[in-house]
């Protein structure tokens, strides 16, 4: 009976361990254009002006993923390509420029 029984728990332990799964790194995303830079999230929003005031370069994408999805890890987005770069706004704090081929964006932070 204490093997029976012992054998139950270690099966149990075995299989518990088979459930494991990876922390999910990104989600839907319902906002669109997207950027993710120190955890927090700025989504594209249509520009009140035809040029910017660039303040600080604080980073390059590092990665690119699905338009589809919600960037989560730092420095990802779902519409800028590998290697733009991101500037925080010198007139708006809540707000970052990317430089893509040429072209600027402008993204807001949001609020949750």
């Amino acid at each position: 009976m204490k093997k029976y029984f012992f054998g139950l728990i270690l099966l149990l332990l075995l299989l518990s361990g088979c459930n494991k799964t990876e922390e999910v790194s990104y989600e839907l995303c319902g906002y669109g254009n997207m950027v993710s830079f120190d955890g927090v999230g700025y989504v594209q929003i249509d520009p009140d002006q035809e040029k910017y005031r660039l303040g600080k370069k604080v980073g390059v994408i590092q990665e690119k993923i699905e338009d589809t999805l919600h960037p989560i890890n730092h420095l990802t987005s779902n519409f800028l390509t590998e290697g733009s770069a991101l500037y925080i706004s010198d007139e708006n704090k809540n707000q970052m420029i990317a430089k893509e081929n040429g072209k600027y964006f402008l993204f807001e932070k949001i609020s949750y």
